[in-house]
């Protein structure tokens, strides 16, 4: 085969010199029918000599012709088909390589720039979401400090309350000893009566500036001192109580006004307080919710 290659090669080789020569000698003829119109056997030569030269390219022609549509030739010629026919596919393949790295480039950077734009948004909800913990965590000390003020509240009323049920149960007490008293007629019983009286009027002026101060409190505003420490003043004077009592009946019914105006000023302190709890527990719902 690599003989035969050779031998095409050197045919080819030869064709080549041939048509070069041909070429020579048409030009030469050329020029020496216009310059040597005389020589008319040197002109039958060269024509002879051409259509020699010519009948080799022929025969070499038709030789390589033969050699390309036969054997190792006809394999060669394929292999060049097919070579030729790798080569255009192999162009394409460049193209479509060419594209795909085109493609790819495009899809790189449309990921890059998807990344800053998600590595942004991943700051600014990192931003956000630590602005909304530090305000979690104010409004869970907000509400720590509200369950703290609610439970001295509690505590603080809780107290009222049972200071008030003592008053109350004194009060019943007391009233109790009064119906006892209202039967006794002597004079003993009286003078009892009216240091009884004293005692009421005493208790009564207690219970009721108790009172007030449990609703100043209650208000959130500063207690009157001088009621929450309990300094005395003057009781309660009702008529005929500490002087001259011409009429028992006249001076119970005064105690039972008094005794009902200061009920309706504890059932105005309960409600209040029912108010103010209700407020306090309906802030720290919302404040828990939020």
């Amino acid at each position: 085969m690599f003989l035969n290659l050779s031998y095409l090669q050197h045919l080819l080789e030869q064709e080549g010199e041939l048509k070069l020569q041909i070429s020579e000698l048409q030009q030469r003829l050329f020029d020496g029918k216009k310059k040597l119109t005389t020589r008319d056997m040197q002109i039958h030569e060269l024509e002879s000599k051409e259509r020699q030269l010519a009948e080799q390219v022929s025969i070499v022609t038709e030789e390589i012709e033969r050699l390309k549509s036969e054997g190792e030739g006809a394999t060669l010629l394929r292999c060049e088909e097919e070579l030729d026919t790798v080569r255009k596919e192999n162009g394409r393949l460049a193209l479509d390589l060419e594209k795909a790295k085109k493609l790819l480039e495009t899809s790189h950077r449309k990921v890059r720039h998807i990344e800053a734009k998600h590595q942004t948004e991943v700051r600014h909800y990192q931003e956000r979401l630590s602005h909304e913990e530090e305000s979690v965590e104010g409004m869970r000390e907000e509400g720590r400090q509200k369950d703290e003020q609610m439970k001295k509240l509690k505590k603080s009323m809780k107290e009222l309350s049972s200071h008030n049920q003592d008053l109350m149960e004194q009060l019943l007490i007391v009233k109790e000893e009064l119906k006892k008293f209202e039967h006794l007629a002597s004079d003993d019983n009286i003078k009892l009566q009216k240091k009884f009286t004293r005692e009421m009027s005493a208790c009564y002026t207690e219970l009721q500036s108790l009172v007030q101060v449990c609703v100043q409190r209650a208000e959130g505003k500063d207690p009157n001192m001088s009621m929450l420490l309990g300094i005395k003043s003057s009781p309660v004077d009702l008529q005929g109580a500490t002087g001259a009592c011409e009429k028992d009946s006249q001076t119970v019914l005064q105690w039972l006004t008094k005794v009902q105006e200061l009920r309706e000023e504890i059932e105005g302190l309960r409600q209040l307080v029912c108010n103010k709890y209700a407020e306090e527990l309906g802030n720290n719902l919302s404040c828990a919710t939020q």
